[in-house]
């Protein structure tokens, strides 16, 4: 996880790289916020049909793709 979160970050604030501590997205939100919103609403649903993993699991599998394309909604 902390390698898609590294590629995450790259990607989306590549302009902001110097200085995670101060890294804000457009709308003010803290870049480690939302890229933590990213992974886990790009994350995939695990588990057979009666079957309640995301107990477990929280939000499911990582999907790095889902990531990239997912919108962050707070």
């Amino acid at each position: 996880v902390a390698g898609a979160a590294a590629l995450l970050w790259a990607y989306k604030y590549a302009d902001q790289l110097s200085d995670p501590a101060t890294c804000q997205d457009a709308s003010g939100v803290p870049c480690n916020q939302m890229i933590r919103m990213m992974l886990e609403q790009g994350a995939d649903p695990i588990g057979a049909d009666g079957q309640d993993l995301q107990s477990i699991s929280q939000y499911g599998r990582l999907n790095l793709v889902g990531a990239l394309t997912a919108t962050p909604s707070e």
